[in-house]
């Protein structure tokens, strides 16, 4: 939600398309190696955290390292595109 106020109020530049996935894009950009990753242990926290997701899913390793995958792709997605923001 700390995104969407500032770019309701212009102070970010509206996205032209966005694409919402957990998957590499073509030209991921495999330096970005400096970002922030969640363990399996912290994705579990973070999950645990937000609410919304089950206990037997948080308890499931096998479905908690994909989630933990995906949640990794998006934040690094995530910081490639604020890290383009002037603030």
């Amino acid at each position: 939600m700390k995104y969407v106020v500032p770019l309701k109020k212009g102070i970010f530049p509206k996205p032209i398309k966005i694409i919402l996935s957990g998957q590499n894009p073509p030209v991921f950009n495999e330096e970005l190696n400096d970002f922030k990753i969640f363990t399996i242990d912290e994705s579990i926290n973070y999950f645990g955290e937000m609410g919304g997701t089950s206990k037997e899913v948080l308890n499931n390793t096998e479905m908690m390292d994909i989630y933990t995958d995906i949640l990794n792709k998006d934040l690094l997605f995530l910081n490639q595109y604020l890290k383009k923001i002037p603030i």
